[in-house]
């Protein structure tokens, strides 16, 4: 016979049991110091999707000039082979056309059969590159890049610089050079391309070598 006492007992002991241990406990710093990283990463996060939604209107460009080409005396041009290996004619006939729609829109023209007064040429260097700072993801978006942060780090892109060159036929001197960077990934990459020689022509002296203000 069981006594009450014992079965009091005896409850008391499998309800023990039957509880799990409690949880250890976390210290202040431990959860402030979680809780930053937890809202860094989200921060993270939504500032690549933000640069990857929001890209620039306008492509990047970089222009040199030389400042003593007498570009006052300059009407015609002709074009040198590209340069850049197999890679030379990535963009194709298109970057030639709008660079021809550039040049004849500053009143320059063809030298045919004469003697031009510049010569032009364009090269394409296609390079590997990483996404290892946010600063390099900002300018592989600007570029046209498509991936995501994560991808862009990890995998790594391909990014194609544009430059166009222009000499003095006479004494055979770099007068001028602009540049623009493509992501191989981009959406119309030859028309992103095409949209970067646009905007570095913006600079190039026209007939009588005054740029309009």
């Amino acid at each position: 016979m069981v006594r009450p006492a014992e079965e009091k007992a005896k409850g008391k002991r499998q309800k023990a049991k039957g509880k799990s241990a409690p949880p250890p406990r976390v210290g202040p710093a431990s959860r402030t110091r979680r809780s930053s990283l937890l809202t860094f990463d989200f921060c993270l996060l939504i500032f690549a999707f933000l640069l990857s939604a929001c890209g620039p209107k306008v492509p990047p460009v970089k222009v040199e000039r030389d400042p003593y080409a007498p570009f006052s005396t300059y009407r015609t041009y002709a074009w040198l082979p590209p340069l850049g290996g197999v890679e030379a004619d990535l963009f194709g006939e298109r970057a030639r056309h709008e660079i021809d729609i550039q040049l004849v829109g500053k009143g320059y023209l063809p030298a045919g059969d004469g003697r031009p007064d510049l010569m032009v040429q364009t090269e394409v260097v296609v390079v590997e590159r990483n996404a290892d700072t946010i600063g390099d993801f900002i300018r592989y978006g600007e570029a046209g890049g498509t991936k995501d942060l994560f991808t862009a780090f990890a995998a790594g892109y391909e990014e194609a610089t544009l430059t166009v060159m222009v000499f003095d036929a006479a004494g055979r001197q770099r007068i001028w050079r602009g540049r623009t960077p493509v992501a191989l990934d981009a959406k119309h990459r030859v028309d992103r391309a095409a949209a970067g020689i646009d905007e570095m022509f913006k600079t190039f002296p026209p007939i009588g070598g005054v740029i309009a203000q």
